[in-house]
């Protein structure tokens, strides 16, 4: 088959596909419902301007199948001389039927594009497949063919060029599509900011009014949670001064302090105390130093299960003692504080020379101790005041628990004061306890019996006994 044939048949397959488009493209359906929203309005012109370019992309191809079928069906006269194109570059080997013809470059070039050959037998020259008589009648017909060729490819470019235009409609009305809906999102967040914008200048006094009632009201409540722990702390502190118990006044006098029993009770040595002075009449009880440990926020020491109330505090060092006197001074502007080791021995004499207030012996049922005769020897602390008091009116003062006393420990009374005072001047981190306890021997609690312990050490029969400073 010829190129003619070939050119014919494109044509026919273009008209028909072009033919395909055009129908295809007019069926689509374009319509819009009444109550499409402006993104849907958007849509329906990008299906619209869809169709408008297969419509244009169908007649292109049609048209351009009409043409190739025209060229295919164009017989080129044998004695119509063919017009010269662009002179194309010449080649560089002749073909056998040209090497005994002077032909200029463009003909030497059509007879090796196009195979010409000479038929010797038949005195005629082949092209295409075909006779002619001369060598310009095949160069006619190689020109023609030339010439479609041209044209096919003018046409394959148009059409590449019409898919490409269509591609890029469409491609821009996509994007057009995009941004429009875009612009109608942002439109639409703007329309709600607006409206809550225009809410807030609506209610702008009543949300002023809400935010000054809640803070009236945070206000208020703050003020009540702070007034009621005022009170409370208030309550507390006035619990811990209704029960710091009844203080004694102890009278100024002279006294023999020290023994000859112990060598940390020697030299003895006189003791002027210059002025009274005031002593608890019992034990500091469980019952105001809890109120204490309340109203500051202290643990409260353990009782060991023997019961709280009015049993001697007990698990408390010297500085939990010492931090109570300066709390209690500092609520009741009183001079609160541990007495002086000289004191202690003073009060605990009450005037008598002897071991024991009350003679030589320990007696039966004087005291709690191990060994003293009473219900709580060795197992555990009496209730404040369970036994007699001495010359002075203090009670406990011997046995029951230990009691810290503000002296440093000193292995002798070797450079004591003579006046009473406290010896604060420390070789260690001990400090002098007096009076003996439940747990310990008879003659531990000696009027002038000294023990000593770390400040900070506890145990189940350390105490303690207020002193106060009169005015």
């Amino acid at each position: 088959m010829g190129k003619s044939g070939l050119l014919q048949r494109a044509g026919i397959g273009l008209i028909a596909t072009g033919l395909l488009w055009l129908v295809l493209a007019w069926n689509m359906d374009v319509s819009v419902s009444s109550g499409s929203s402006s993104i849907g309005r958007v849509v329906n012109l990008d299906k619209m301007e869809q169709r408008r370019n297969h419509l244009t992309l169908g007649g292109l191809v049609t048209l351009s199948g009409v043409i190739l079928l025209g060229f295919g069906a164009v017989r080129v006269p044998e004695t119509t001389a063919a017009p010269r194109p662009e002179l194309r570059a010449p080649v560089t080997e002749q073909p056998p039927c040209a090497r005994d013809l002077a032909l200029e470059p463009y003909k030497l070039w059509l007879v090796t594009r196009y195979a010409i050959t000479r038929n010797d037998v038949l005195s005629s020259f082949v092209c295409d497949g075909r006779l002619f008589p001369t060598v310009d009648d095949a160069l006619a017909h190689a020109h023609t063919l030339q010439l479609q060729e041209v044209a096919a490819a003018e046409v394959a470019k148009a059409v590449a060029q019409a898919a490409m235009a269509t591609a890029d409609a469409t491609a821009a009305a996509r994007r057009e599509a995009v941004r429009a809906e875009a612009i109608a999102a942002e439109a639409a967040r703007e329309a709600e900011r607006q409206r809550k914008r225009d809410w807030v200048r609506q209610h702008r006094v009543q949300v002023g009014l809400l935010v000054v009632a809640l803070i009236a009201l945070l206000g208020w409540r703050m003020a009540v949670v702070t007034r009621e722990a005022a009170e409370a702390k208030s309550t507390a502190i006035a619990n811990a001064i209704e029960v710091v118990g009844e203080m004694i006044t102890i009278p100024a006098g002279t006294f023999r302090m020290g023994s000859h029993e112990g060598s940390d009770e020697q030299p003895v040595h006189a003791v002027t105390i210059g002025k009274p002075f005031a002593l608890g009449k019992y034990e500091v009880t469980f019952e105001a130093y809890d109120a204490f440990a309340t109203a500051t926020g202290r643990s409260e020491p353990s009782d060991s299960g023997w019961g709280r109330g009015n049993r001697p505090v007990i698990n408390v060092s010297w500085d939990d003692a010492t931090a109570y006197a300066a709390w209690l001074s500092q609520q009741t502007g009183k001079k609160y504080r541990l007495p002086t080791e000289a004191e202690w021995e003073y009060a605990a004499r009450a005037g008598s020379i002897t071991k024991y207030p009350w003679g030589e012996e320990v007696g039966l049922n004087k005291a709690n101790c191990d060994g003293c005769g009473s219900q709580w020897d060795n197992q555990q602390t009496a209730p404040v005041g369970s036994f007699a008091a001495n010359a002075f009116g203090l009670h406990d003062m011997h046995g029951n628990v230990w009691e810290w006393v503000q002296d440093c420990y000193h292995s002798s009374y070797e450079g004591a004061p003579a006046d009473g005072a406290a010896r604060e001047q420390c070789d260690s981190s001990s400090r002098v306890l007096r009076g003996g306890s439940w747990y310990g021997a008879p003659a531990w609690m000696r009027s002038a019996y000294r023990l000593r312990y770390p400040a900070s050490y506890t145990f189940i029969y350390l105490g303690f006994r207020l002193a106060q400073d009169l005015e």
